[in-house]
């Protein structure tokens, strides 16, 4: 019992949450934290797109045990250039391609000028650079789609 016990309390405390720009060499993804520490992130599952995010800053939480941390959950704080991202799956609904956004858990819809260079985009999870430009419409400056295999 009294192992239990002290093996629920470490895990607990054990529990990271590390804000910082992702950067990846020698097939290691890293983050670089704001305070200036480095903590290597064993990534599992979807937390894999992270790979994808080399100068984004995002959130991570997850077990931490010396300087690697388990990611369990995460999101993108900022894009390479500064501003918050959208990101999520880009699907048809009707006539529109739209984008259930993670960050925010708004939809979007975009404006004509952004939807030809999207379309090839449906059906896969994408992140993008761009602003509002009317109520849920966003106007995209740059886009890609995360996790593709590059070839």
């Amino acid at each position: 019992m009294g192992v239990v016990i002290v093996w629920l309390l470490l895990g607990c405390s054990l529990k990271g949450n590390v804000t910082g720009l992702v950067r990846t060499s020698d097939e290691v993804t890293v983050l670089d934290a704001v305070d200036g520490s480095t903590v290597e992130l064993a990534l599992v599952g979807d937390s894999r797109l992270i790979e994808d995010l080399e100068g984004h800053s995002v959130n991570v939480i997850g077990p931490r045990i010396g300087k690697t941390l388990r990611v369990r959950e995460w999101s993108i704080v900022t894009g390479a250039d500064g501003s918050t991202p959208y990101w999520g799956v880009l699907r048809w609904h009707g006539a529109n391609l739209v984008l259930d956004d993670r960050n925010s858990g708004a939809q979007f819809v975009f404006d004509e000028g952004s939807y030809e260079l999207l379309r090839e985009g449906a059906g896969h999870l994408v992140l993008i650079q761009g602003f509002v430009v009317g109520p849920h419409v966003l106007h995209v400056m740059e886009w890609r789609v995360l996790g593709a295999e590059e070839g």
